[in-house]
């Protein structure tokens, strides 16, 4: 019989800040900088990520510059500005 998994699995992450669904170690998804952790259907694409760091890039210019570099690198290789930025958890 499987075991449940639930907030008290030894793999829970967190519960995704867009919509409440619980997150484990090796689902996809996002984590924000900042902590929050989003699953893959609320993972932000490229287009929102940059909007975030244009707005905040005086704050942190190596983290935009990194952000820059990221996103150019995407793109070089055939990915669009409109695809989420999805990782293992």
């Amino acid at each position: 019989m499987a075991c449940a998994r639930d907030e008290n699995h030894d793999d829970y992450i967190g519960t995704c800040e867009g919509c409440s669904k619980l997150l484990f170690v090796g689902d996809k998804g996002f984590t924000y900088d900042d902590g929050p952790v989003v699953c893959e259907g609320c993972a932000p694409d490229w287009d929102q990520a940059k909007e975030n760091w244009d707005a905040q890039k005086s704050e942190n210019p190596e983290g935009y510059a990194a952000f820059g570099d990221a996103l150019a690198h995407h793109l070089a290789n055939g990915g669009k500005s409109s695809d989420q930025i999805i990782e293992t958890l």
